[in-house]
């Protein structure tokens, strides 16, 4: 993962804007490096996927809470409003993390094709890991190796 976290930095300390957001040549694909913890930013998550390489944020949904930090991801399936806070970052650490748009109706359509045993309404649409105290609708907090694997889904 040391090379990823190097390559977020070399590239957002070139094309970042003022707040630490860089946007790549691959459609939907984001990097974000802080070098310092931030002040709320309130905004609008569409469906994505976020891997945090280094730091942590806070992510606040509804009247939920959640922090994320090195080596977990977020997964967000609708549009939400979200209330994010960098909290852990330095100059010598940043935080740092990649996200990538997820194109709902594509992966609807693929789905579609996959040949899978019936499953109910609910478990389509939810996913989380078993460190994870309950479901949760929208957003789920999931833990990532540091080594490359193969999911068996």
């Amino acid at each position: 993962m040391n090379s990823l976290k190097q390559a977020v930095r070399a590239y957002t300390s070139r094309y970042a804007d003022n707040r630490g957001m860089a946007i790549t040549p691959v459609p939907g694909l984001r990097m974000m490096c802080l070098k310092a913890p931030s002040g709320d930013l309130h905004s609008v998550y569409r469906p994505l996927i976020c891997l945090v390489l280094q730091g942590a944020k806070r992510l606040i949904v509804g009247n939920e809470e959640r922090v994320f930090s090195s080596g977990q991801s977020v997964l967000v399936s609708a549009d939400m409003p979200v209330t994010g806070r960098v909290v852990q970052a330095s100059q010598s650490e940043p935080y740092l993390a990649i996200a990538v748009e997820l194109e709902v109706a594509l992966l609807r359509e693929l789905t579609a094709h996959i040949d899978t045993p019936a499953r109910s309404a609910l478990q389509r649409c939810l996913r989380y890991s078993p460190s994870t105290p309950k479901p949760h609708c929208s957003i789920a907090h999931h833990g990532c190796c540091t080594e490359p694997h193969v999911a068996s889904h």
